[in-house]
């Protein structure tokens, strides 16, 4: 009960954040994406940039939700319907599933099938709501499978997915933007590091 709970609160900031880059890189890379590149080779550079952060947040995203779909109990709670009793928290979980699911930028071949989904877990959600077994049965053996399938069909997405290369020094910069300042060289101090480890430990100890 305690891990359900951590997977829960862990994947609901995480798909809050996520969701939340998506959408402010989401209008930034609109905007750029519809200004004809031009020959200055900051203009491109800064798309090209601005693009392959739109595709990051996108996969950050579906990986976020389909964990929080994939940890949703589906598999239980269509056992227990078909046993004849509604499993104690299904409701929430449930809700929090269609909440999620339907709250993603899913890639176009995705889309049809998690919107399938939320519908399925719509249809759950209100039988689970009135406490009906008998008519939440269908919708939940169908939610089961269709959570499956959008599972599936997200790690194919992601697995052909070009890789992303990690980021290489430029010396390519925005407009006006200051030039980026050398690296420090100044050597650590190792009796600091080994003084701040010595009271990391004794706090962790209390």
């Amino acid at each position: 009960m305690k891990f359900d709970r951590l997977s829960a609160v862990f994947g609901a900031l995480a798909s809050a954040f996520v969701i939340g880059l998506f959408g402010t890189w989401g209008s930034t890379a609109g905007s750029l994406q519809a200004q004809p590149i031009s020959g200055d080779p900051t203009v491109a550079e800064l798309q090209r940039r601005v693009q392959e952060l739109d595709s990051a947040a996108q996969r950050a995203q579906v990986i976020t939700v389909v964990y929080q779909l994939d940890t949703a109990g589906l598999h239980d709670i269509d056992e227990s319907l078909q046993a004849g009793s509604i499993p104690s928290g299904a409701l929430g979980r449930v809700r929090r599933a269609r909440i999620v699911a339907q709250s993603v930028m899913w890639p176009d071949g995705l889309r049809t099938t998690a919107t399938q989904l939320v519908g399925q877990l719509t249809q759950l959600e209100s039988a689970l709501r009135d406490e009906d077994v008998e008519r939440a049965r269908g919708p939940a053996h169908a939610a089961h499978d269709g959570e499956h399938d959008v599972s599936d069909q997200a790690y194919a997405w992601l697995a052909a997915s070009p890789a992303i290369a990690a980021p290489s020094p430029s010396t390519v910069s925005a407009p006006g933007a200051q030039p980026s300042m050398p690296a420090a060289t100044e050597e650590h101090d190792d009796h600091d590091h080994d003084d701040h480890d010595h009271d990391d430990h004794s706090d962790h100890s209390h």
